[in-house]
């Protein structure tokens, strides 16, 4: 989870240079433009496409970080590919003047603070490049390598090897940082467990004992009652905190698992009865990891459609996920009273539509007045056809990048 919280740090962070390069690439073609016929006018034009691509990356790299990842090597790669090249179709510089290494070690620079991927491939890529650009020299030069080349060599090779290192360093820094946030939020986990195990234990006794003074004792002062009814209080709420960062937990790694738990949870404690009908196609399409965005909207839609139907509705309801092609339903089978169904059309029906709408999904309900429900033995339901693209789901192969 730290590897991949760095992927995603370094994603968020590309289109800065993205934007540097647009501008930068705009004035080359620029000034280029009057002599469009050349060499250099072409490969500029292609950077600064290349460019707008990587800051096009930008926008939807939560939505599929594998193939941004892998756009991103190809816009990098492209642009540096291209930059050496120019330098041989210059008309005012030689291909081996000393000027035309100082694009190249700024491309360097800024990739490497950047770049998303581990510090041994960022190294092997910018060889690859350095040895790509000396084998184009040497072609040029009738297969031998210039003196000037040579000695630019003192100065570029020992750049190349500071960058390498300010990228091992800013990896391991975006790393280290990743897993200290793990450490803490695991470290805060175990502490709200350690109070619940501890001071939870001693407000139970506490609100036994305050029982035990009025029941046995006859004992029955105001102040006693308010003692009790503060510690199941505070017992109450510090094992709803608990059950609540679990809930999260279990979200993080199933989707399904997560809201049956939460779903349970807080029909037990509104004195309901919940049951779910789940196919086996649907368990496995939402039994993956997804990702944060997409677990927080639909996590929203579920608590305030169940929030809904423990304000309003009675008796028994259904959660059922029937799986199709390439979605998934989500059916709500309910017994409301009247005013339900107006409060279910306001802001918190706005704002179910709102999340769904984001990821296409369609949502439909139907009351009693509806000659064509659903399920005979219950006069409201809800129905939500959720798509389940790829780019939902956490690519477990980024982990390998």
């Amino acid at each position: 989870m730290a590897l991949l919280s760095v992927y995603y740090d370094s994603a968020s962070r590309i289109v800065y240079p993205g934007v540097v390069f647009i501008l930068a690439y705009l004035q080359s073609v620029f000034l280029e433009w009057g002599n469009q016929s050349s060499p250099n006018f072409t490969i500029s034009l292609l950077q600064l496409i290349l460019s707008i691509g990587l800051v096009c990356i930008s926008f939807f790299y939560k939505k599929n970080l594998s193939v941004s990842i892998i756009g991103i090597h190809i816009v990098m790669i492209g642009i540096a590919l291209l930059e050496i090249e120019s330098g041989f179709h210059d008309p005012e510089f030689s291909f081996n003047d000393a000027r035309n290494w100082l694009a190249i070690i700024a491309l360097l620079g800024v990739w490497s603070f950047t770049y998303p991927g581990k510090v041994s491939r960022f190294v092997l890529i910018w060889t690859a490049i350095l040895l790509y650009y000396l084998i184009r020299i040497i072609i040029e030069h009738d297969m031998t390598l210039p003196i000037n080349t040579l000695k630019d060599m003192s100065t570029i090779f020992p750049l190349f090897v500071f960058f390498f290192f300010i990228n091992n360093w800013w990896f391991g820094m975006g790393y280290l940082a990743a897993y200290r946030g793990i450490l803490l939020e695991e470290k805060n986990l175990n502490f709200l467990r350690d109070i619940h195990d501890n001071v939870g234990s001693q407000l139970t006794d506490l609100s036994l004992y305050c029982k035990q003074l009025k029941e046995k004792d006859g004992i029955s002062s105001d102040k006693i009652i308010k003692i009790q009814i503060y510690a199941d209080k505070a017992l109450a709420n510090l094992r709803r905190q608990v059950h609540e960062r679990d809930e999260e937990e279990i979200l993080k790694k199933s989707f399904l698992d997560g809201i049956r738990i939460i779903l349970l949870r807080r029909y037990s404690e509104s004195g309901r009865n919940v049951r779910f009908q789940i196919d086996e196609n649907s368990k496995s399409k939402l039994s993956a990891p997804f990702i944060s965005e997409f677990v927080d909207d639909l996590k929203s839609v579920v608590n305030e459609i169940s929030s809904n139907d423990l304000r309003y509705g009675s008796g028994s309801t259904i959660w059922r996920f029937a799986s199709n092609q390439n979605s998934v339903d989500l059916v709500v089978f309910s017994k409301t009273m009247e005013n339900m169904l107006r409060e279910v059309s306001g802001i918190g029906e706005k704002n179910i539509i709102s999340r769904l709408n984001k990821y296409k999904a369609s949502y439909n309900k139907k009351t009693t007045s509806d000659s064509n429900l659903d399920n005979p033995d219950y006069d409201f339901t809800i129905r939500i056809s959720l798509p389940l693209s790829s780019d939902l789901y956490i690519k477990e192969s980024v982990n390998s990048q």
